[in-house]
């Protein structure tokens, strides 16, 4: 009878684990969808605003990927940035993609040669770990234009800081690109119940901007522009604010 209970234990804990590997790969591919709403959703409130005029014509824009080892998924989701920067008429003279394909050296010249760094979304803690791997940061903060989604926009702050729900719900909190003083918590949605809670969690650690997929800010010689509408979360308070749409 004890050996049957064992035996039924063990059962059930490999039931368990299975389903929790289940549940890991289904958030894992529901936060890439979101983070393709995203790149969508800025694309299309950037044609509103003229992008044009922000992003010229033939210049050349590198990818800086999260997923470092998933060159599937790089090549993918780099199509589909492009794409999405072609409907709106902006054409790139030369793309760049860093990920483990490319060596540091290369990397780095890349960076170089591009106007435009594009952070990508996805592992946040593993983009900035490659970034810094990799010896990126200071030719990263010299360019003119980032532009960060997703985690690309969490990697951008001086302080990074968000909860890993793949870590036991543990708040990580490290040192980011620096180019802005402020934190960014995006895919934020207020029917999401859990989501906020989680949000307001992190922001007993510092004042947060959570932005909805629709939403995005732009900073310019330390001006902060704030898209669409905007929620600031400080100790668990939440105020939304509305700014140009």
């Amino acid at each position: 009878m004890f050996w049957q209970d064992k035996k039924n234990v063990n059962n059930i804990m490999d039931e368990l684990n299975n389903l929790k590997e289940i549940v890991h790969n289904i958030n894992a591919l529901e936060k890439e969808v979101m983070d393709d709403i995203e790149y969508l959703s800025i694309l299309e409130l950037e044609s509103d605003l003229d992008v044009k005029e922000k992003i010229e014509n033939n210049l050349s824009i590198v990818f800086i990927s999260s997923y470092f080892d998933n060159y599937e998924k790089n090549d993918k989701s780099k199509n589909l940035f492009i794409s999405l920067f072609n409907k709106i008429d902006v054409k790139f003279k030369n793309i760049y993609l860093i990920d483990n394909r490319i060596t540091k050296e290369n990397a780095k010249n890349m960076i170089q040669e591009s106007d435009i760094v594009f952070l990508m979304g996805g592992e946040i803690y593993n983009q900035m770990k490659n970034i810094n791997n990799f010896g990126l940061q200071e030719y990263i903060k010299n360019k003119k234009i980032v532009i960060g989604v997703s985690a690309g926009s969490l990697n951008q702050s001086k302080n990074v800081l968000y909860l890993d729900e793949y870590k036991d719900n543990k708040i990580e909190n490290y040192p980011g690109l620096g180019l802005v003083d402020i934190n960014i918590y995006p895919h934020f949605d207020l029917s999401n119940l859990k989501y906020v809670d989680e949000v307001k969690k992190v922001s007993e650690y510092a004042p947060l901007i959570a932005l909805p997929n629709s939403s995005f800010v732009r900073i310019k010689n330390d001006n902060i522009e704030y898209i669409g509408e905007y929620y600031l979360i400080d100790k668990r308070i939440i105020k939304q604010i509305t700014e140009r749409n």
